[in-house]
């Protein structure tokens, strides 16, 4: 054995971390949040654009809706989810995916929060689970789904 041998670490090289199965991953993840960002765009301008329409179909009882110029706090509201959906875009277009996934993750509490309002309010049950919770839930998924691909692309 020679001195040069014995001076260099045996260490195996880590395979390479754009194969195709993780590839495509990546690429079905960012198509997923894509949507995603798009619904948020679509109901935050619809609060934003038509107030009125937009809380009849929220979940709340009517006798809950804000008439006159308490409709502006459904606007706002729009504007918020507006503001939500750009932080994940820019997220995205930055190629922050793990972020992406953990933030999904941590934004999955507001149609949560909204779900509880709901039934808080004797709301419609069906808006809170078939809209709300239906949300939610895609978003853990999804969030999750690209977390662990984010950290298993990085493991490997």
């Amino acid at each position: 054995m020679s001195s040069s041998t014995l001076a260099q670490p045996a260490t195996a090289t880590a395979p390479a971390t754009t194969g195709p199965r993780h590839r495509r991953l990546a690429i079905a993840s960012h198509i997923l949040v894509g949507l995603l960002v798009l619904f948020v765009f679509w109901f935050g301008s619809y609060y934003v654009l038509d107030p009125h329409t937009a809380v009849i179909g929220f979940g709340l009882p009517e006798s809950t809706w804000p008439t006159g110029d308490m409709t502006a706090f459904m606007t706002i509201k729009g504007v918020r989810d507006l503001g939500t959906g750009l932080a994940l875009l820019v997220l995205l277009v930055t190629r922050q995916t793990r972020a992406v996934g953990w933030a999904l993750i941590a934004m999955a509490f507001i149609p949560l929060g909204d779900m509880s309002i709901i039934l808080s309010y004797d709301g419609s049950i069906a808006a809170a689970l078939g809209i709300h919770a239906a949300t939610a839930l895609t978003m853990l998924v999804v969030g999750g789904f690209i977390a662990w691909n984010e950290r298993a692309r990085k493991n490997v």
